[in-house]
Parts: C-alpha cells; structure tokens; sequence
C-alpha cells in the first residue's frame, strides 16, 4: 500500500479540502492545537503538577486544612446526612467548592476523590495549569519573541509556590487563574477599545475571580476606574459624550461582579442570616487565635520580608514597565496593576489592619506580576510594525539577501537580551521563594506541611505533620466501627480536622454537622433526635469557639450532666484533643 507521499498527495490539502468530512476537519484543528507551543506548555504544566499533587495525596498524605474544608463544602452538597445546594456553606467563597463538586460525583468509583482530597487536587492541577495558558497568552499577545517567552512561562510554572498550590487542592490555583485571565481580556480591550467581548470576558473572569477569593473586590474597584478613564481619554466628541461613553464601559464592565457580589450575599443572609460572613470570619480567627503581632510597623516590615523573598526584584521590574510605558505612551501596564496588584493590595492593606493571617500564600499574585512586567518590557510595543523593504534598500547578494540576515542577527540579539532579563530579573525568585516556603517566620503554613518532606532533621511539628493523616485515620476509624445509624454524632466542622474527619469516614451521615438544616436544633436537644454522641475538641484557641463549646461551656469536661466521655483522642500539632462524649439524658 502506498503512503499519501508516495502517490503526491499533500495532508494538508486533504484536511482543508471542501470534501473531508467536518468532524475530520475539526479533529485536525485540535491536534493542531494540542501540539501548538501553548498546547505544549499546557500539557506539561499539567502533567506536572499532577505528578506532584499524587505525591502529595497518595505517598506523603499532605493535605493542607483549608483544602480539606473547601473540598468538604462540595462533600456535604451530595453526600451529607441533610444533602442541598446551601450545604457548600457561606464562611469560604463557593468557587472552588463549586468545582471539586464535579470530581466528587464519581467518589463512588474512586473513594479518593474524597478521602484523599484528590477532587481538590485535580481542581487545583487544571486552574494552574490553565493560569500557566493565560500568562503566556498575555506574552503572545504582547509579541515577545519566543524564546524568553517560554523561559518567562516556565518561570512561572516552576515556581515553588505556583507549583505546591497547584497540587494541594487550596483555593489559590482558582484565585491566579480568574485574575490573570481578567487581566489578559482586558490588556486586549485596552489595546483595542471596540472590542467589547473582550471586555465582556474580562467582567466574566472577574466575577469569578470573587466567587473564588476575597481579594478581587480590590480588583474590580480598581479595575472599573481604570475602564472609565480610560474609554473616557479614548473616546471623540463633546464632553458629555465621553462621559457616556466611560460609564457605559464600566457599567458593562462591573455589572456581572456586582450582580454575583449581590446575589452571594443574599443568598447568605436568606440562609444564614449573615451577610457575607467571610469577611467576617477572617478577623474573627485572627483574633481569637492571638498571633497578631504587635504593632502596624511590626505588620508591615513582616510584609516587607515575605515580598523580598517571593518576589526579590520585583521594584525593578516595575519601574523598567512603567519607564517604558511612560515611553510609548501605553496604559497596558494599568491592568496589571489594577486587577493583580489591586488584589494583592487588598492582602497587604487587610493584614496591617489585623484582619487576615500572615500567611505566605497570600502573596502569590507577585510571580504573575514580575513576569507580566518583564514581558511587557521584552515586548516590542504596539507601535512596532512589520519592516518593509524599499526600492532605495540594499540589493540582494548572490547568497540571498541582506534585509533577512539583518533581521534574524537582530531578532537573536533581542532574544538573547531577553533571556537573560528574565534569569537576571525572574530567576532569583525561584530559589528565594523557596527560601521563604521553610522560614517558620515567612511560610509558616508550607513549613509545617512540607517540613517533613525536606528537612534532614524532623522536628517535634515535623512528626506531627508526617502523622496527621493517619491520626485523623484513627478517629475516623473508631466511630466507623461503632456502625451508628445516620445522625448519631454532633460535631461542628468550623474545628480544625472534623472535616477530614467526616470526609474520611466510612459513613459519613453519621455526622450531624452545621451544613445541617436541623443542627440548631439537635445541638438543643440531641437525645430527642437520635443523636447520642458528640464529638468535642478542647476549648483551647480556635477550637474554644465551636458552636458545641459555646451551646455547653464546660461539656469538654463531661461537667454536663446529660454527657459521659465515651473515648479519648489525644491532641496532636495539627489537630485539637477530641472527647467522643456519650449523651446520657436530656439537656434540660
């Protein structure tokens, strides 16, 4: 049989013929991009932070709290004892919840889904990769020649904080994903003001991005100012109709945030009575956990210190973007400003306040910035045009021409430049930002669940950490094999480890929990409902103000007289001692 070559057809020619069937045609345009550079670089960012998110879930059992509980949000939405929409809770935004929901509904093939957080995982490893797709769209889109731009992307991807969060199923893959893709929708319309989709996707992404994280409130304020002035400057006629026309931009612009800003927090209050509880709930902890430090100067020179580590050269790569900028006349590096860095600001200015925790995570939005603004800077500008060749232009040489030599020892020139920009600029915050990841003082969250992994020496947290999972294993274990019927534990998962403790069980409608409709209730009388134990951390920091320790002061102590201690666990680094009480009688 002869090949396509050997009889002289071209495959091309037959994949793009009139004849070849639609589904043919659409095949080769995905293969097409599948093995694109963006294709490419897509593919092995995932392939990547998959490999990292199993070692993680399945060889060293690190499972960061806060993913846990998002993943356990989407848990108690479908497999809860009281199963409904509004289980997925209003202390944490919906979005990641949201999307582990759609691994979760296949637990029943894969239990691991759950019990091993991979639904979480999985959601992470996809919204980084894609994040990794958006920032080198944003370069593409720019014109940066193709080499430092693979070596800016890969700047990105490999960073150690981009990379432990693409794997740990926390809510910050989802958070860089939304506001770099804002970004880039709206560096398109900036660069071309009648693209109104672009625009459009852009108040989409955004409206995302508050679903996922706090933090893009900061981003659409200071986004939709800078839309209306700048549709303002752009636009022709009187003044009034400038005016119109910079609030109709905005308006387009900020109404799909607004509308799910208002619609979350109805739908909080209607169900809660409380109206958007999660800014409440990070001040609350903070204070009640007692590890504010003590002064805003003390506050600021911690930040100071986290930035210099995730982003060491970060005010040189800001002051070269706004220098060119200021050179070419271009507005494009607002929108990073205004949607990454509004964002981050938001972080700063709220962990001054004493209102968040000065956790490191908080300031990954730094590895998109510095990469943004380099690139902007490599980035030939929108003024630069194709060259042409004129009739006065040198003559052709017998070996080709001159113009195209010129060209490409140029173009090797600029790549070259380039590449060493991004390594001189970019290429120390790898190494610092993994410096900063196992400073207790600087990355206290990634030292202690990554410390055991790399440290020579274990510490007494190491252990602890290298231990949780099991730990929570054996609680989980011990009230599986009571075999109690649906309803017959109270606890409240707002304590650190009741959700993995409900998400591992073998049956976890055996909890009675606040996603419950009928929890107030039960904790008012369990006996009356069937609820003969519940399961009490010691009032201790956080743990001291669970619904369970503020209904019954002193229950940890079996002081009640409706409850005896049934079984003991003993506390460990990572999780609060539990008293698996037995209720005896009725609370009053």
């Amino acid at each position: 049989m002869q090949s396509a070559e050997e009889v002289g057809v071209d495959v091309r020619e037959l994949a793009n013929d009139s004849t070849t069937p639609t589904v043919a045609r659409r095949t080769t345009r995905s293969q097409r991009r599948l093995l694109s550079e963006s294709g490419i670089i897509t593919i092995l960012s995932f392939g990547a932070y998959l490999a990292v998110a199993m070692l993680l879930d399945f060889k060293y059992y690190v499972f960061p709290g806060d993913a846990m509980a998002r993943m356990a949000n989407g848990f108690y939405v479908l497999f809860s004892r009281d199963p409904h929409l509004g289980a997925i809770g209003f202390v944490w935004t919906p979005l990641t919840s949201i999307l582990d929901l759609f691994f979760l509904l296949f637990k029943g093939i894969w239990p691991a889904l759950a019990t091993h957080d991979v639904a979480g995982s999985l959601t992470s490893v996809c919204a980084m990769a894609a994040s990794v797709y958006q920032v080198r769209a944003i370069l593409a889109d720019w014109g940066v020649p193709r080499i430092p731009r693979i070596l800016l992307v890969a700047l990105f991807a490999l960073n150690p904080m981009i990379m432990y969060y693409a794997a740990n199923g926390m809510s910050e893959a989802v958070y860089v994903f939304t506001l770099t893709a804002a970004t880039r929708y709206l560096l398109r319309w900036i660069r071309d003001q009648d693209s109104t989709r672009s625009l459009v996707y852009a108040a989409i992404m955004l409206a995302l991005a508050f679903l996922g994280r706090n933090e893009a409130v900061a981003s659409a304020g200071l986004g939709t100012a800078l839309v209306m002035v700048l549709a303002f400057e752009h636009s022709t006629g009187t003044r009034h109709h400038r005016v119109m026309a910079a609030a109709t931009d905005g308006t387009v612009f900020v109404t799909p945030f607004a509308v799910t800003f208002a619609a979350w927090a109805i739908s909080g209050y209607v169900l809660t009575h409380q109206l958007l509880a999660q800014f409440q709930v990070n001040a609350l902890q903070v204070s009640i956990a007692g590890i504010r430090l003590q002064s805003a100067t003390s506050r600021l020179m911690h930040e100071f210190h986290a930035l210099s580590y995730i982003g060491p050269l970060l005010p040189i790569a800001l002051v070269l973007a706004v220098v060119v900028a200021l050179k070419r006349h271009d507005s494009q590096p607002w929108a990073i400003v205004c949607i990454l860095g509004g964002a981050l600001a938001f972080s700063l200015v709220s962990y001054v306040n004493g209102s968040i925790f000065p956790w490191f995570r908080f300031y990954i939005l730094v590895v998109p910035i510095e990469v943004l603004f380099v690139g902007y800077v490599l980035s030939p500008g929108r003024s630069t045009k194709p060259e042409r060749i004129h009739a006065e232009s040198p003559q052709p040489s017998r070996n080709g021409s001159s113009r195209p030599q010129t060209r490409g020892r140029t173009t090797m020139l600029v790549s070259a430049v380039g590449v060493l920009a991004a390594l001189v600029i970019v290429g120390p915050s790898l190494p610092a930002t993994a410096k900063g990841m196992f400073n207790p003082i600087i990355g206290p969250e990634e030292n202690q669940d990554l410390g055991f992994i790399f440290h020579r020496h274990l510490t007494a947290e190491d252990i602890d950490s290298k231990h949780h999972y099991a730990h929570v294993l054996s609680i989980s274990q011990f009230i599986g094999r009571m075999h109690l019927p649906d309803g017959s534990v109270v606890t409240d998962d707002s304590v650190e480890c009741v959700p993995e403790i409900v998400v591992t069980s073998p049956k976890a409608k055996v909890f009675v929990i606040p996603n419950d409709r009928d929890f107030d209730r039960i904790l008012a009388d369990p006996l009356t409902f069937h609820a003969h134990f519940m399961l009490v951390p010691a009032p201790v920091g956080l743990s001291a103000h669970n619904a369970i320790n503020q209904e019954y002061p002193n229950i940890y102590r079996a002081s009640e007289a409706f409850v005896r201690v049934a079984h003991s666990f003993p506390g460990t680094g990572n999780c609060p001692a539990f008293h698996l009480l037995r209720v005896v009688g009725y609370t009053s």
